[in-house]
């Protein structure tokens, strides 16, 4: 078996400058979420520490789910880099096809769910009785945004699965300031909006994901090869396949989703 001809010191920097290229973009990405969470955190701060408790149990729920949700559908970036890697650049699209259809599998549920039982769950994992009606107020807010934010996220790791980082930056950079704006108005009650205190953050980041949503969705439509990578082929026998492939995302994304829910409990239980 011949030993692989090893790179001269030209072809490893070249190589790097292509890996910081690309991974540049999704590193400020993943301080997005994070990012909203304390502007939020922020901006409720000054409608005092009685919204801030608010914030944070409707926290309770949501965060874990959230997280939850993003490594569920961390197998649309791998199938989509793998087809991408393999020069099969139609089965990108119906990765991003089989994404946003298991992104709403997952997103609706939870948005019912949360909307139905927000204030009983919240009882159920132990949130005082004086902070849960308020808390079930913002997780019912925050549930709005499921289907939004996970189609997002299905949208942008599609995204940087074909090596398109930027777009899914420059989506989130946009999103980020609005979030911050929203927050703001319903928050304290600016701009005409009614002073919604820590509900209204919540509303803020609902209103903000269904703007990151078009925004990707928009990123991935008007990518230059759209319509070698399918994504512009909308038939109903493409969305039957999608149904029909969702499985496999589902069965690559079970074991992060359980971990990564675990790990957050366990946090959370500590603190």
């Amino acid at each position: 078996m011949s030993r692989p001809t090893p790179m001269n010191r030209a072809e490893v920097v070249a190589e790097a400058g292509r890996i910081m290229g690309l991974a540049w973009p999704v590193m400020l990405t993943s301080l997005n979420w994070t990012l909203m969470q304390l502007i939020d955190v922020a901006v409720v701060g000054h409608a005092g520490t009685g919204e801030l408790g608010f914030l944070a149990a409707g926290r309770t729920l949501t965060f874990i789910t959230i997280v939850m949700g993003l490594a569920a559908l961390s197998g649309v970036l791998v199938f989509s880099a793998r087809a991408d890697g393999a020069g099969d650049h139609a089965a990108t699209g119906e990765w991003l096809r089989r994404g946003l259809v298991f992104a709403l599998m997952l997103g609706l549920p939870c948005m019912a769910v949360l909307l139905a039982f927000a204030h009983p769950l919240l009882d159920l994992v132990g949130v005082p009785a004086d902070i849960a009606a308020g808390g079930a107020s913002v997780t019912r807010a925050m549930a709005l945004a499921y289907p939004f934010q996970f189609v997002q996220i299905a949208a942008s790791y599609f995204l940087e699965g074909v090596s398109r980082p930027r777009r899914v930056m420059i989506v989130n950079l946009v999103t980020l300031p609005l979030n911050g704006v929203l927050a703001w108005a319903w928050v304290g009650g600016h701009a005409g909006l009614p002073a919604m205190g820590a509900t209204g953050a919540a509303l803020a980041t609902s209103f903000a994901s269904a703007a990151g949503a078009a925004g990707m969705l928009v990123a991935a439509w008007t990518l230059p090869d759209a319509e070698t990578r399918t994504i512009r082929t909308l038939s109903a026998a493409t969305w039957v396949a999608a149904w029909r492939g969702v499985s496999l995302l589902f069965r690559f994304g079970l074991v992060p989703a359980v971990g990564a829910g675990l790990e957050l409990f366990g946090f959370s239980w500590l603190i």
